[in-house]
């Protein structure tokens, strides 16, 4: 006996997704006008490193020169530091974050305790917080977000003070 095939139909609403709808696509003009800013954003990157890692370079041959070599390093370190913190400040936080459980061993390490080293968790973290200052200010956004919390937070800053210059 020959059997009769059912034509399967595909229902559409079971393909579509679903959730948030499908975002349009992007337009040549518009990838390309993607593509070269991403582009710029590259080659402002590699400049501002290559201009950084230089001053830093040049300071730390001159420290080489007329200081000890470990603070040569930690002056030419410190300034390529400070300034890509400040010029991509979230970078520098993650830099930080990075470094922090590291810190201890640099200091003892490279600079046998020298009070420069344990400044050098500083170089990322300053910069960074100065930078994300300046863009909070120009794009209005608060430094610290919730209302409620600044005036604790300036409480626990305000003890945290007395208490270093106290103990």
């Amino acid at each position: 006996m020959p059997t009769k095939q059912k034509s399967k139909k595909k229902s559409k609403s079971k393909s579509k997704k679903k959730g948030k709808p499908a975002a349009p696509p992007i337009s040549k003009k518009e990838l390309a006008a993607r593509k070269r800013q991403r582009a710029k954003q590259i080659q402002q990157a590699i400049g501002a490193l290559v201009t950084y890692g230089g001053l830093g370079l040049v300071i730390g041959i001159t420290l080489y020169f007329v200081a000890e070599p470990k603070i040569a390093l930690a002056g030419g370190g410190g300034v390529a530091v400070l300034g890509l913190s400040f010029k991509y400040p979230m970078l520098g936080l993650w830099g930080f974050m990075i470094y922090m459980p590291f810190a201890g061993t640099v200091t003892y390490w490279i600079g046998g305790g020298s009070p420069i080293f344990q400044l050098a968790k500083d170089g990322f973290f300053i910069p960074a917080m100065i930078g994300i200052g300046m863009w909070c200010k120009q794009t209005g956004n608060p430094f610290i977000i919730p209302k409620a919390l600044k005036k604790s937070l300036i409480h626990f800053i305000g003890l945290l003070s007395a208490h270093s210059t106290i103990g």
